[in-house]
């Protein structure tokens, strides 16, 4: 019986296909897919991201559970939380300092982040108790 990451890794072996996409941004600093894999967004630092544009430099992104909603990290003290569809803010979620990484929870609709702090800290948005 062959294990998940044999099939992964037969997907590799020997393959030289390749494949490259060219922005009309700058240098691209964070992608992530969809759940479906129909759609991948990538983030620049030049303030753009492939999906829509927005007005700051993106620091992470993440595609929410459903592929609904994007979360953009950024240099703002704020987590913009959009429709993927039609770029419409959905959330502005307030932090203390600038967001570094954001990652949506792949089943559930929990965003993690990680703040430009000493604190060591990840933490969580929309949890349920």
């Amino acid at each position: 019986m062959t294990t998940t990451l044999e099939s992964f890794q037969s997907l590799f072996n020997g393959s030289t296909k390749n494949k490259s996409y060219r922005t009309d941004s700058g240098k691209v600093h964070t992608i992530d897919w969809n759940v479906d894999g129909s759609r991948l967004a990538s983030g620049s630092l030049d303030k753009s991201v492939v999906i829509f544009a927005i007005e700051w430099a993106v620091r992470g992104l993440s595609f929410g559970c459903q592929s609904q909603l994007i979360a953009l990290a950024s240099e703002d003290p704020y987590i913009e939380i959009a429709k993927v569809d039609t770029g419409e803010r959905v959330h502005a979620l307030k932090c203390d300092v600038q967001t570094l990484a954001v990652a949506w929870h792949p089943k559930a609709s929990v965003l993690a982040y990680v703040q430009d702090d000493d604190s060591g800290s990840v933490r969580l948005f929309g949890v349920l108790d």
